[in-house]
């Protein structure tokens, strides 16, 4: 999903445009769980955000995201049953 990550209050400037991945929710905390890149660079998983924050920076207008045809898109994706998963090295290097 592409998200302005300023609203996602982890100290990004307003304008950083980037794809995220959520990967869960807690209701009863109204927090979704994502992971992303850090400023650091380094990928983490784990991350949250409240519902709100999420929304905010989904519904921020990104030039990105009008471009590339990328507007109010969400991207999911569920398993296959019966279908065996490999992790592939050589392909993700």
């Amino acid at each position: 999903m592409m998200v302005d990550r300023f609203y996602l209050n982890v100290g990004w400037d307003k304008g950083n445009e980037h794809e995220l991945m959520v990967h869960g929710y807690d209701i009863s905390k109204k927090c979704f769980y994502y992971a992303d890149h850090t400023q650091d660079g380094r990928h983490k998983t784990g991350l949250s955000c409240s519902f709100s924050e999420l929304k905010q920076a989904f519904e921020a207008p990104i030039t990105y995201r009008e471009s590339l045809e990328f507007k109010n898109t969400i991207f999911t994706s569920l398993p296959v049953q019966n279908l065996s998963y490999k992790l592939n090295l050589d392909h993700m290097i």
